[in-house]
């Protein structure tokens, strides 16, 4: 397990369950550092977990209240990391605050749920109500009517941060004993950064991915064959090939969604196949520009541009792909 502070930068591995600890900060106790030290204790009774549990946590340690771009940064990173839980849980404590901010966010959250895929609530939304938070009946109504009725609020003598922690735990093993979806499990790519990029960007991502997975399939399996690579060896490397099946299948469907290309949805126990003359004309449209017409100096500057972030329109393919299909 680890937690991920604001305004920390999260670097994602393959296989992590991930969940956000929303709910109350200003005027609030510190409810968040309960739920972390209960969440330690009950994953170290969890031997051997293949899936990292990651537990993004708003409260910072120090808020720089004089810094006028604190508020934006912090706002910025909640959108963030909300949007990539895995387990979405909100803890509404007692006190003054009504917490209004939290209230928008279950909603919106409950929604995110509600028109999902593969999304359940049972699995992917943790709600608590301390005894005393003066909006209680609101929140179990919405709670409700956003989930027709599959939603389980606590409330009473089970509203406290440590059941909230027991309950992530209770999610993050059904999630975790549940098969992984190819082409939604990003493996250990961050789908905003993958949002961004141009279709160039993608076929280097998914080239290289792809690149790396082969060569480590045929050299273990040679070596293996060859009584050169001990088979426990073999087994540890065979196992990095499965895990980067989960990156390759992912950059698969945003490529073909974003390009037209016919392509199955994701589900459990399939693999993601868009059309293969299409996908493959895709394919070859760049693989013949980077890796066969351009020069090697042309490469080297190509490669040193893009290093340095500087513009390298001139190394790109001209044309669409589609005038080839």
């Amino acid at each position: 397990m680890i937690v991920i502070t604001a305004p920390e930068k999260y670097v994602s591995q393959s296989g992590d369950v991930c969940v956000f600890l929303a709910g109350g900060i200003t005027n609030c106790t510190n409810w968040q550092k309960e739920v972390i030290q209960t969440l330690r204790n009950e994953m170290k009774a969890i031997d051997g977990a293949e899936r990292r549990l990651v537990v993004f946590n708003p409260r910072r340690d120090y808020y720089p209240v004089h810094d006028p771009s604190a508020n934006q940064e912090q706002i910025e990173w909640e959108f963030k990391y909300l949007e990539r839980c895995h387990i979405f849980s909100m803890y509404f404590c007692s006190g003054e605050s009504d917490q209004p901010i939290c209230m928008y966010e279950l909603g919106r959250h409950l929604r995110r749920i509600a028109t999902g895929r593969n999304r359940t609530f049972v699995d992917c939304a943790i709600v608590t109500v301390e005894d005393g938070y003066k909006r209680c009946t609101d929140v179990l109504i919405q709670g409700r009517l956003a989930s027709n009725g599959e939603l389980a609020i606590a409330t009473g003598s089970n509203a406290t941060p440590s059941e909230h922690a027991r309950r992530i735990v209770a999610a993050y093993k059904r999630l975790a004993d549940k098969e992984r979806i190819f082409g939604e499990d990003t493996g250990n790519l961050d789908p905003d950064e993958i949002a961004k990029m141009s279709d160039w960007e993608l076929f280097m991502d998914y080239y290289s991915i792809t690149k790396i997975q082969w060569r480590l399939n045929h050299d273990s399996c040679r070596d293996f064959s060859r009584k050169r690579l001990p088979e426990k060896d073999y087994d540890g490397i065979q196992e990095q090939v499965r895990k980067l099946q989960y990156p390759v299948e992912y950059l698969l469907y945003v490529i073909s969604k974003r390009n037209d290309i016919e392509v199955n949805e994701p589900a459990p126990g399939k693999h993601i196949r868009p059309d293969r003359k299409a996908f493959m004309t895709w394919y070859k449209f760049y693989d013949d520009h980077f890796m066969h017409a351009l020069t090697n100096e042309q490469w080297d500057e190509f490669e040193r541009r893009r290093e340095a972030g500087e513009d390298v329109s001139e190394f790109l393919p001209k044309g669409n792909w589609r005038d080839i299909l």
